[in-house]
């Protein structure tokens, strides 16, 4: 929840929604009750990540902000050789992106899925339920996590652009 250590996010988020300060009690709690759910997510992110959005939320809609925090969010955990690089590395990274994946799946709410967030969560599986139990070595496990999600993100790729030409009249196939 919100204290006082943390009254600022939620004054500078109010400021973001409105474009303003908001001017009475009607107008914050209004505020609040209709993005609760966006308000409380990025307040839990905050607080997990210790991420700075200060001069972020300056000069930025909500959907802006919102779509920068999940980005910045997303790239602090992309599984990389550094925090990776032991075992105990990795079951510390799964457990970061463990407590990171609800409150930033309740913020992704208004917003298409990321192939990253598919990609983190895939990551964050396999070394859960396969790397760690299996001991595999970190650089093997990072090896084939990065060989999976090149070919997950091709077929992905590849899966829009079939969709986008059965859309299109001049290349759909005509049955007649």
């Amino acid at each position: 929840g919100f204290t006082k250590k943390n009254a600022g996010l939620f004054q500078n988020l109010l400021c973001c929604i409105w474009g303003r300060d908001p001017v009475n009690f009607a107008e914050v709690h209004l505020t609040f009750w209709r993005n609760e759910t966006i308000i409380l997510a990025i307040n839990e992110l905050v607080q997990t990540t210790k991420l700075d959005v200060t001069e972020a939320l300056k000069d930025k809609s909500l959907d802006e902000f919102r779509k920068w925090f999940i980005d910045s969010v997303l790239s602090q955990y992309t599984p990389d050789e550094e925090n990776w690089s032991s075992i105990h590395k990795q079951r510390t990274w799964v457990y970061q992106v463990t407590q990171v994946f609800e409150p930033l799946s309740r913020l992704q709410q208004a917003i298409p899925t990321d192939l990253r967030w598919v990609s983190l969560d895939f990551a964050r599986c396999f070394v859960r339920d396969f790397a760690i139990p299996l001991e595999m070595s970190p650089k093997h496990s990072l090896d084939l996590t990065s060989k999976a999600l090149a070919s997950v993100g091709s077929f992905v790729n590849q899966l829009a652009r079939t969709v986008k030409d059965m859309r299109d009249p001049n290349k759909a196939l005509r049955i007649c």
